[in-house]
């Protein structure tokens, strides 16, 4: 989130995660020259943004082993906690940074009552550590877990930093329901799929507030606070 506040005293700045940037005049405190600032300061935030979001990528999975759901390979789906992906390896149906991988990730064990617990680590895919759990499909014989977390590069893609924000997809089904055989897949997204807007959305949010959001403001404390 970028936050963008123009002040009395003609210094306008954004927060773009724990750091704070700056953009100041020597000019008079006129309207337009506040309205300047805020301009100057959301596309400053986009463009901080745009850096930010630069590492953005999906990678689906396979199961080539033999899931399991509560330590057993007939364990209820629909009642388990405790889940174990058999032998996880990569398919071909991949974007971005990770278009071309092929690996192995293997078995994958988690707990989704304990919020950490997913955790894996692969030369060439990085590691990924869950943070949260939240089942978004429970029927008879299906589930659907989305699984909010960290992810940091290996060494495929040439992509560096990180930790970066990411999500794990998974879904199981189970034939007969409650007792059958388990299957899976997974897809890993980073950014986390559905929770960051587009970057065009970011800056026409930051223009659009700049030009629109301190018309109001009067002259005694000329103060102006917006997200873009």
């Amino acid at each position: 989130m970028v936050f963008v506040e123009v002040s009395c005293g003609l210094t306008a700045y954004f927060v773009c995660g724990n750091a704070r940037y700056y953009v100041q005049s020597d000019q008079g405190g006129s309207l337009m020259t506040w309205k300047t600032l805020a301009v100057a300061a959301a596309l400053l935030g986009a463009t901080a943004l745009s850096a930010h979001a630069a590492v953005v990528g999906t990678q689906a999975f396979a199961d080539l082993g033999s899931p399991t759901a509560d330590g057993s390979t007939g364990g209820d789906l629909n009642t388990a906690t405790q889940f174990t992906l058999g032998d996880l390896v990569t398919t071909t149906s991949q974007t971005g940074v990770f278009s071309g991988l092929s690996t192995i990730i293997g078995p994958v064990a988690f707990n989704t009552s304990v919020a950490d617990s997913l955790s894996f680590t692969n030369p060439e895919f990085g590691s990924f550590t869950s943070s949260k759990f939240t089942e978004t499909i429970n029927v008879p014989g299906a589930i659907a877990i989305f699984v909010l977390g960290e992810w940091t590069p290996g060494s495929f893609g040439g992509v560096t930093g990180g930790p970066y924000a990411s999500g794990f997809t998974i879904t199981l089904n189970q034939n007969p329901a409650h007792t059958g055989a388990i299957s899976d897949s997974a897809t890993f997204s980073v950014p986390p799929s559905g929770v960051i807007p587009e970057l065009s959305t970011w800056a026409m949010m930051g223009l659009g507030f700049a030009g629109l959001g301190l018309a109001g403001y009067g002259t005694s404390r000329r103060t102006a606070r917006f997200a873009a």
